[in-house]
């Protein structure tokens, strides 16, 4: 998974890609299924692919809240 464990160049070359809106819904729809560690780079992403196809909405769950003690 690119947007996981991809670097620089990965990530490059899956921008190029997500200019396809087919490519970026499926992007999108990955998203939603993230690693909670990656918050970062979801959001990241999210940003990108809805700069790119403004039509497009990616609708990620809401972070889990650590309670403050």
């Amino acid at each position: 998974n690119w947007i996981q464990r991809g670097g620089t160049d990965d990530w490059k070359q899956l921008y190029r890609l997500c200019q396809d809106r087919t490519v970026a819904a499926a992007v999108a729809a990955v998203l939603v299924q993230r690693d909670p560690d990656l918050v970062a780079d979801a959001r990241l992403w999210r940003f990108l692919i809805e700069d790119l196809h403004p039509d497009l909405r990616v609708d990620l769950p809401p972070e889990r809240s650590t309670p403050a003690i």
